[in-house]
């Protein structure tokens, strides 16, 4: 569930129903916050202009709220300006060249990733925001997969991409 509030403009509070357990959930919040530090302090080292990442921050809930014995919590999210799953779509098939690169390097970096219109949008303000972090240690797989990315590139952004990812890895 993703719920915003008139007094925390800038947040979004993510959390699951109560079918699944605080353990998991509480796991599933963690990699999301690790994800988001991990591609925070990429950005930061190799100073990628054209890539953004919300920060994101545990808030355990009162007491009422335990389950099993165990503490609960919501996930609190910086809201990024994006322009939505569709608009993303679209401006994938133009890509200018130093985000894709930029978009590329990361995805090198961290191919646990779920690369998706989803979960990786298009900022207003041009920049790629990854906003689906969860996935970012998988270590299964060994390459960069441009499956879900792919198919909204044009074919010469396309290509270039599969350029660039051989320069890459």
């Amino acid at each position: 569930m993703v719920a915003a509030h008139a007094s925390a403009p800038n947040y979004l509070f993510k959390k699951y129903a109560d079918a699944v357990s605080a353990k998991e959930q509480n796991a599933n919040y963690r990699a999301r916050i690790e994800g988001a530090k991990a591609l925070a302090r990429l950005i930061a080292e190799q100073r990628l202009a054209h890539v953004v990442v919300p920060g994101k921050h545990l808030h355990e809930l009162p007491g009422s709220f335990r389950s099993g014995g165990q503490p609960t919590y919501v996930l609190v999210v910086e809201r990024m300006d994006i322009v939505g799953k569709k608009a993303s779509e679209d401006r994938f098939k133009d890509i200018p060249e130093p985000v894709l690169r930029e978009l590329l390097r990361v995805l090198v970096r961290y191919k646990g990733l779920d690369s998706n219109s989803k979960n990786v949008q298009f900022t207003r303000g041009g920049q790629i925001a990854f906003v689906d972090l969860e996935n970012w240690a998988r270590a299964d797989r060994d390459r960069v997969r441009l499956k879900s990315i792919g198919e909204y590139l044009s074919k010469d952004r396309y290509k270039l991409a599969r350029k660039i990812l051989g320069d890459l890895e």
